[in-house]
């Protein structure tokens, strides 16, 4: 696979029974895939490992990617949690080498990186290190999560990420324009104090008071126009992570008995055309050209 990133080109050969066969052997594995593929492609990941030593790296928005992947390999041993912040799209990949884009103003591109099994205030574990040198080395920020505590991190990230993205998709409008209206700004902020109450309900996971505020204030000196990928994939008409987002807050809630009402509603909304985009369901919209959905 040709990736394009600026000027320049990076090769790599993703076909890990072809590396195995060739008994090349990875420290890292860092999955760069969707939310919805982590399973699958943690499970081909898992042989290539180098034994008692190697670790797949996950980078997914969402809070579940971590355990799907020590579900599919070795467990959580053979897992890192990675929380990734860019704000990039795909410029024709229909057409020559896939070209990524970063947007938005601040664009950051920086990855924090933690063991799953937490193992307490101020813990890093030598791979841990090791990896963020080798980051760090190639220009990428590599922040040091609060006290050790990747979950934490992930649930932070989840306050933007698993609300911004699934509003953005069922109001079909880019950030700005969302915080720019008052309904959807308000719908956005319930759904950002949802996912901040879930994340008091597991050790060490709660994001602080005030998070879905300082979250809105990030988002602000967001550049006008600029879309999470999840609106991009449902627009589109491709498989979304949305089952992953709101549906999984709205399965936290039912678990915890938090109420998520702004979840489940997107949750709700968005689910016939995620099953479209899957293959698991068809339908046909009469009177609409194509006779399914459309931007």
């Amino acid at each position: 696979a040709t990736l394009t990133i600026g000027p320049q080109d990076v090769c790599a050969d993703v076909n890990c029974a072809a590396l195995k066969e060739k008994g090349d052997l990875a420290d890292f594995v860092i999955l760069c895939v969707k939310t919805w593929q982590v399973a699958d492609a943690a499970k081909d990941a898992a042989c290539i490992l180098r034994a008692g030593s190697g670790c797949i790296v996950t980078t997914q928005n969402g809070i579940d990617a971590p355990t799907e992947a020590a579900a599919a390999s070795d467990g959580e041993s053979s897992v890192l949690a990675g929380i990734v912040q860019v704000i990039a799209f795909r410029e024709d990949p229909a057409e020559g080498p896939l070209r990524c884009v970063r947007l938005g103003a601040p664009s950051p591109k920086s990855i924090t990186l933690g063991e799953c099994v937490w193992g307490g205030a101020g813990f890093e574990s030598q791979r841990v290190l090791l990896l963020r040198d080798i980051l760090k080395s190639s220009g990428v920020e590599v922040p040091v999560p609060e006290e050790g505590n990747v979950k934490r991190e992930l649930w932070r990230k989840a306050a933007m990420m698993c609300c911004m993205g699934p509003m953005s998709a069922v109001t079909r409008a880019d950030i700005h324009t969302m915080l720019r209206t008052p309904s959807t700004r308000a719908m956005l902020m319930a759904a950002m104090e949802e996912v901040c109450a879930l994340s008091a309900c597991f050790p060490g996971c709660y994001v602080g008071d005030g998070r879905a505020q300082q979250t809105m204030d990030y988002l602000e000196r967001i550049k006008p126009g600029s879309t999470p990928s999840t609106v991009r994939d449902v627009v589109c008409g491709r498989p979304s992570e949305m089952r992953q987002m709101s549906g999984a807050m709205h399965r936290l809630g039912i678990e915890q008995k938090i109420a998520t009402p702004v979840h489940s509603f997107i949750a709700a909304a968005l689910e016939p055309q995620e099953a479209l985009a899957r293959g698991e369901h068809e339908y046909s919209l009469q009177g609409v050209p194509g006779g399914k959905p459309s931007v």
